[in-house]
């Protein structure tokens, strides 16, 4: 089982996709300097694309990219989407009403949305799940909830 692990900034979206059977990183990257000068760093275990410029002006366009690097001839460790079991992601806060991770579903959206006040990361954050909602259909897709708490 395959599962994607992406982190979306306000400028950058961070990635992993974990082989879970063997418990191994099989790639692992970054999109950088969305809607500024795009760059991607992207890494295997016997590869690596280290901040070549890409035009990624939103951040539509920087999962389109991951999407294409991770299914790359050269550089792509899977053939297709279809080979990702899930894909989580990381939201800034959940508000009072998700406190653990959670599936993500349209109500789910909703709601978070209602909540983009609290942080502003929420809405470089909602453009990340909800392209990868529509990109990677029909993958469970999830969130995992971010707090401000200092350990």
């Amino acid at each position: 089982m395959n599962i994607l692990i992406c982190n979306v900034g306000s400028t950058s979206l961070k990635y992993q996709l974990f082989d879970m059977e063997h418990e191994t990183v099989l790639a692992k990257g970054l999109c950088e300097r969305i809607g500024i000068d795009g760059k991607l760093t992207h890494k295997t275990n016997d590869k690596v694309i280290d901040k070549k410029p890409i035009d990624m002006p939103t951040h539509a366009q920087a999962v389109q990219v991951l999407i294409s690097t991770l299914t790359d001839k050269e550089y792509g460790v899977i053939s297709d989407m279809s080979e990702i079991s899930a894909v989580g992601h990381r939201v800034a806060h959940g508000g009072e009403k998700f406190k653990e991770s959670s599936k993500i579903t349209e109500s789910v959206i909703a709601y978070l949305e209602t909540i983009v006040p609290i942080s502003a990361r929420l809405i470089c954050n909602k453009a990340g799940y909800k392209f990868k909602n529509h990109l990677i259909q029909p993958l469970i897709s999830g969130l995992a909830r971010q707090t401000e708490e200092k350990i």
